[in-house]
């Protein structure tokens, strides 16, 4: 079985985030969803303690998406150690939520 899923799974589900911001730059859709599966548990978690209920947090989701694809491709998200690229998914989620919240006025 174990045999099957190598066989199933994406080059970019191997790939460092470095690389993986690369191919997003590169036009590679697959390693976008494959940066996004690795960082949205950090992202519910936080929207998570934010929002008061789950229909604000998927809008807040998809308004995260949409600006992390936006900064990868227009280079504005540097490719270095994984760590830089996770205090910038935090502060786009704080930075989303809040903006929202200002929108919507909470």
């Amino acid at each position: 079985m174990a045999e099957n899923l190598a066989y199933t799974q994406s080059p970019a589900c191997w790939a460092s985030d470095s690389e993986l911001v690369q191919m997003v730059r590169e036009g590679a859709d697959e390693a976008f969803d494959e940066l996004e599966a690795r960082y949205r548990p950090i992202i519910l978690w936080r929207l998570r303690l934010l929002c008061r209920n789950g229909e604000d947090t998927e809008e807040i989701i998809r308004q995260i998406r949409t600006g992390l694809y936006i900064k990868i491709r227009s280079h504005q998200v540097r490719s270095g150690a994984r760590s830089t690229l996770l205090s910038w998914v935090h502060s786009l989620t704080i930075n989303s939520f809040l903006v929202y919240k200002r929108i919507h006025a909470w």
